[in-house]
């Protein structure tokens, strides 16, 4: 995700991509604000058996946005799944640069 949000970002409107991205099992939640993409991912405790959570986060160069779930109804499945990025339109002034929008 980080690497195809800055070659969006770095190549400027009006570009725009697709690519399958693969959300593997364990993913309990994806956030994307600002430049920050974080996957939460629920590992076992050896000991206990028990779930605990761990993030895995990137930092992108551009401001991004999200259009719809990234994971539907707050549910991670695991899978490939087809995401759009698109730069944003600088003259909107929504100070956003690129959008991630799951298709």
């Amino acid at each position: 995700m980080k690497k195809a949000a800055n070659f969006i970002y770095i190549s400027g409107h009006p570009s725009r991509i697709e690519k399958s991205i693969v959300i593997p099992r364990g993913v309990h939640s994806i956030i994307i604000q600002d430049h920050l993409i974080l996957i939460r991912m629920e590992v076992a405790s050896p000991a206990t058996g028990a779930a605990s959570y761990t993030d895995v986060y990137a930092i992108t160069k551009g401001n991004l946005t999200v259009y719809g779930d990234i994971c539907r109804n707050n549910i991670c499945n695991p899978g490939t799944y087809k995401f759009v990025f698109k730069s944003v339109d600088p003259n909107l002034g929504s100070g956003y640069d690129v959008n991630i929008t799951r298709i």
